[in-house]
C-alpha cells in the first residue's frame, strides 16, 4: 500500500490502528519498542527501553491523544506531562525519524528500510491489514540509564488496522540478523487462526511455511520455545522477560496482557530446498487481549 498514513476504515468500536517500531541490540544489550494504538474508545502510547542484562527497564504507559494523520507518508505525533514523541518519514524518502523526550529517557533515532514492505492481508474479505517492514538499519541516540548509546543495529517497522474482535491472543517472533530477517506470528482472533511467517533475504520476501507450533507458557514465560512446520525448524531462548498488564474499566473494557521476551533464535529453515542455518537474536511477544 502506498499510503503509509491513518486509515480509520472500520466500524466505531472495533477498529483499532497501530504502528510499532522495535530493535534489538546484541552489542548494547538493549530492547526497544515503541508503539501508538489509536482507536474510537482511546488512544494509548507504550515505549519500553530495557537493558536486559542488567535487568534495567523504563516503560512508558499511557492513555494519551495520538494525531495520526492520513496520507501517503507516517505522521505520528503525541505530548502530554509525560513529555512528547513523534515518527515522521516515508518508505520513498529513505525512512522514519523517531523521536521521543520524556523526564525517564530520550531518543533520536532514525529507522532506514532494507527491505520492501510485505503486505500482509488475512480473514474477513482480506481487510485486515498489516504493513510490515522486517529489515531496517536503526541508527541515532538514546539518552537513558545515565549514559548516552550509540546505536546502530537492525529493527522492524510494523503498521496494522483492522475491524478486531472482542478477544484475541497471539505470539509473535522477530530474528534480525545482518543478512536476513524472519518474522512469524500465530494467533487466536475468536476462533480465527491467525497465521503468517515470513523471511527477508538477498534481497527478496520469501514465504515460509505458517502452520508452526507455536505455543508461549504464560506461567513459565522464559520456558524454551519449538518453532516447527514443513519448512521451519527453529528454537526460542529467551533471556530475559518483561510484562505489562492494562486494565479499563476494572477490565470490563479493556484487560491487555503483554509480554516481551529478549531472545536467542537457533535452527533452520528451508528455501528453495536447501536448509538454512539460523543463529541470531531477537524479540518474542505473547499478547491476550479482551478489547
Amino acid at each position: 500500500m502506498k499510503d503509509e498514513g491513518a486509515h480509520r476504515i472500520g466500524r466505531f468500536m472495533r477498529y483499532k490502528e497501530w504502528w510499532n517500531f522495535s530493535f534489538f541490540s546484541q552489542r548494547e544489550s538493549l530492547v526497544f519498542s515503541y508503539s501508538v494504538v489509536t482507536s474510537k474508545i482511546r488512544d494509548h502510547l507504550t515505549c519500553s527501553l530495557w537493558n536486559f542484562k542488567k535487568d534495567e527497564k523504563i516503560e512508558l504507559d499511557f492513555d494519551s491523544n495520538i494525531e495520526a494523520k492520513e496520507g501517503a507518508s507516517t505522521h505520528l505525533f503525541a505530548e502530554g506531562n509525560w513529555g512528547h514523541s513523534s515518527v515522521l518519514g516515508k518508505f520513498e524518502h529513505g525512512g522514519w525519524e523517531l523521536k521521543i523526550k520524556t523526564p525517564e529517557f530520550s531518543a533520536d533515532l532514525f529507522y532506514t528500510p532494507e527491505s520492501p514492505q510485505n503486505l500482509i492481508e488475512a480473514f474477513w474479505d482480506k481487510k485486515f491489514k498489516c504493513e510490515l517492514y522486517a529489515k531496517n538499519s536503526v541508527t541515532g541516540t538514546l539518552d537513558a540509564f545515565g549514559r548516552t548509546y550509540e546505536i546502530n543495529t537492525h529493527g522492524c517497522r510494523e503498521h496494522t488496522f483492522c475491524d478486531f474482535p472482542r478477544n484475541t491472543s497471539w505470539n509473535w517472533v522477530l530474528a534480525l540478523a545482518e543478512k536476513y530477517s524472519i518474522v512469524i506470528s500465530r494467533g487466536d482472533y475468536s476462533g480465527y487462526d491467525y497465521k503468517y511467517a515470513v523471511m527477508y533475504s538477498n534481497g527478496h520476501w520469501m514465504d515460509l511455511d505458517p502452520d508452526v507450533d507455536l505455543e508461549v507458557d504464560e506461567e513459565h514465560i522464559l520456558k524454551t520455545c519449538s518453532l516447527s512446520s514443513s519448512d521451519i525448524n527453529l528454537k526460542v531462548y529467551p533471556i530475559r522477560h518483561r510484562y505489562q498488564h492494562k486494565q479499563i474499566l476494572k477490565g470490563l473494557l479493556v484487560d491487555a496482557h503483554y509480554w516481551e521476551m529478549a531472545s536467542r533464535i537457533a535452527g533452520s529453515v528451508i528455501i528453495n530446498h536447501k536448509r538454512i542455518p539460523i543463529d541470531t537474536f531477537g524479540i518474542m511477544t505473547r499478547s491476550r487481549m479482551k478489547w
